[in-house]
């Protein structure tokens, strides 16, 4: 656990030197040392994405990491018992849409050479950092952390190393008890004083309701509110739209900003998971993006209900503000980064859609690789850079046009 924890990265932070042995990291661009080893370094580094249709291939670089007993047992009672499953098959739906709206080649020349430069520093810290006998883990987050904010060119929200609202956590009961046979009234029970307790209906639950643990990523990219504001003018003032979710989240009617303490950046749909620095483990690190993954989830389902009712959209009129799904998918999604070291892997959640009455959170992943390797720094900055486009735009946009849609009057 870190002793201070900082509220947001900030760009004068980023000038500050990684770590002595990174002195040369704002010159890596034009000077990036070749590894001793030339098969580290491919022909062609262009990574290739899902594509429509195609079945996700078995990564051979997929790292697997023996979990201890009690992380085991957490994601095999608790986290199943509240719907969330980690490591699922694709689904087909989603697979099509993230390949067609989401991990999108870029034709713009500018951001192509801006993912290189961030890839190529990525690359070169961690390969630097590989080259040392004791790590810290704090030293490869603090390299994920400061590529990630070298990506936001769309001025998105970024946090860090803060605690989400104890309110969005999980809370789910054990199994239900089987009936007492011929036990047909209520009975009430004498406690230790002689003083008799709330009666329980014979068949019903005992009240064991637990949580989950509360959620506290090392990194959340969401919305800010300066995005929310752009091309929302025109119907109301911008301050219409950060007055009505502050005031739904002051009465814990909605809930849009996670963070215990409010940072204004709304709905995320990035976040940054690692390991413990002491014992952690990368399946320590997918139980907790599992966790925040289907937290993200459940605060766009609980937008999208209260959209529903009180929307003065109305289909096929032509006066309303487009649709209510502009994407075009019919579950929200969020995505997730889970390291420990050089390893990374990329995640995807959403909930599942069946015709059962349990719609579980899913968490499947995309891709992994190792930090240390160039082509795989290229390919997680690639596709970090396509989920932060795609969150400043086709996101933003659907969340600004369902806030035009919520009469507030």
């Amino acid at each position: 656990m870190m002793g201070k924890r900082r509220q947001i990265l900030s760009k004068d932070e980023l000038s500050t030197p990684l770590i002595a042995n990174l002195a040369q990291h704002d010159e890596s661009a034009q000077h990036v040392p070749q590894p001793s080893n030339s098969d580290d370094v491919p022909e062609e580094t262009s990574p290739t994405y899902p594509t429509a249709g195609n079945e996700q291939p078995v990564d051979p670089l997929r790292f697997i990491t023996v979990p201890t007993p009690r992380d085991a047992q957490y994601r095999a009672n608790d986290l199943r018992l509240a719907d969330i499953l980690v490591d699922e098959p694709w689904d087909p739906a989603v697979d099509d849409h993230i390949a067609r709206h989401v991990f999108t080649t870029t034709e713009n020349y500018n951001d192509v050479d801006h993912i290189r430069l961030v890839a190529e520093r990525l690359w070169h810290s961690s390969f630097l950092l590989a080259q040392r006998p004791a790590l810290l883990q704090a030293e490869w987050d603090l390299v994920m952390s400061y590529s990630i904010m070298d990506l936001d060119l769309f001025q998105l929200g970024i946090s860090q190393d803060q605690v989400w609202r104890r309110d969005l956590e999980p809370v789910h009961c054990a199994p239900l008890s089987p009936p007492i046979q011929n036990q047909r009234s209520t009975q009430q029970t004498p406690d230790r004083a002689g003083n008799s307790i709330s009666p329980t209906r014979a068949g019903e639950p005992p009240d064991t309701a637990f949580e989950l643990g509360h959620s506290h990523p090392y990194l959340t990219v969401g919305l800010a509110e300066r995005i929310l504001a752009q091309g929302s003018e025109h119907k109301r003032s911008s301050s219409d739209y950060y007055s009505m979710l502050s005031n739904l989240q002051e009465l814990s009617v909605l809930i849009t900003d996670p963070h215990a303490t409010p940072l204004r950046i709304h709905f995320p749909f990035l976040i940054l998971e690692t390991t413990s620095h002491v014992d952690g483990s990368l399946y320590q690190a997918q139980n907790k993006a599992a966790l925040c993954g289907s937290r993200a989830i459940k605060i766009m389902e609980a937008f999208s209900d209260y959209h529903k009712s009180y929307s003065t959209y109305i289909e096929g009129n032509p006066f309303s503000y487009g649709t209510p799904d502009p994407d075009g998918l019919p579950v929200n999604l969020a995505f997730s980064v889970t390291t420990q070291g050089p390893h990374w892997e990329l995640w995807v959640h959403y909930r599942r859609a069946t015709s059962t009455a349990s719609n579980s959170f899913v968490m499947v992943c995309i891709r992994s690789g190792m930090l240390n390797i160039i082509d795989d720094c290229l390919i997680l900055v690639r596709h970090l850079f396509d989920i932060m486009k795609w969150g400043s735009v086709v996101f933003a946009a659907k969340i600004k046009t369902m806030l035009r849609e919520i009469d507030i009057a």
